[in-house]
């Protein structure tokens, strides 16, 4: 199979259009898996693509891949995840992701397209099911211990926030696809934000319960 030409979009807001393109990326994928001994003949599962993600993911029976270009930081995002699979690879108790094959789309391109293909976690997404607040709670407990083995793991190989350049927020709002007047006031709102680890304070908008005595 012959690999088809580098991708090319007119913009950035062109580029996200097309993230969920199953029909513009296949030919992309499909090399991919071939490559690696991982096309189905038999099965021929149709592929999905992946939703509200920064680059083309698709998932394809059992596998997954993730190409890794179109945006200025795909060479750190692409060495991040790579990082981080293999993290999480040390401890075989942490359901994640395990990778199948890596290489890139194209040699000697500045543009080179590397990619990751990894297993597939099947399941639904929790955001999009309809659970009881006793699923969710459920839920919540299983995660609980993955979260903690998760956090146990050396950050040996991974990303820091030592390591990753300050953000200019505005600047990066520009180049996104938010409409130019959002993007105008993005650095504004940013600076508004209250940590994310911190709890509501009693004000407006909030409501304070207080215990009655029991009455006897």
């Amino acid at each position: 199979m012959a690999t088809p030409p580098t991708p090319a979009f007119a913009s950035l807001r062109d580029y996200v259009s097309r993230l969920e393109d199953t029909g513009f990326w296949w030919p992309y994928a499909a090399e991919v898996l071939a490559c690696h001994d991982l096309v189905d003949a038999d099965a021929r599962p149709d592929p999905v693509s992946g939703v509200g993600g920064t680059y083309p993911t698709f998932l394809y029976g059992d596998a997954v891949v993730k190409l890794f270009g179109g945006t200025g930081a795909w060479r750190e995002s692409h060495a991040a995840e790579r990082a981080a699979l293999a993290l999480v690879a040390t401890d075989p108790e942490i359901a994640a992701p395990r990778l199948l094959g890596e290489g890139r789309l194209y040699d000697g391109a500045d543009a080179s397209w590397p990619y990751l293909v990894s297993t597939r976690i099947h399941g639904d997404a929790g955001e999009r099911s309809e659970l009881s607040a006793a699923q969710q709670l459920a839920l919540a407990e299983e995660l609980g211990p993955q979260v903690r083995r998760v956090h146990a793991l050396p950050p040996s190989g991974v990303a820091t926030g030592a390591d990753w350049p300050v953000l200019d927020i505005a600047e990066a709002a520009r180049r996104s696809s938010l409409p130019p007047h959002l993007a105008a006031q993005a650095a504004d709102y940013a600076t508004r934000l209250r940590p994310f680890d911190t709890r509501p304070r009693p004000g407006k908008g909030t409501r304070t319960l207080t215990a009655r005595p029991a009455r006897g």
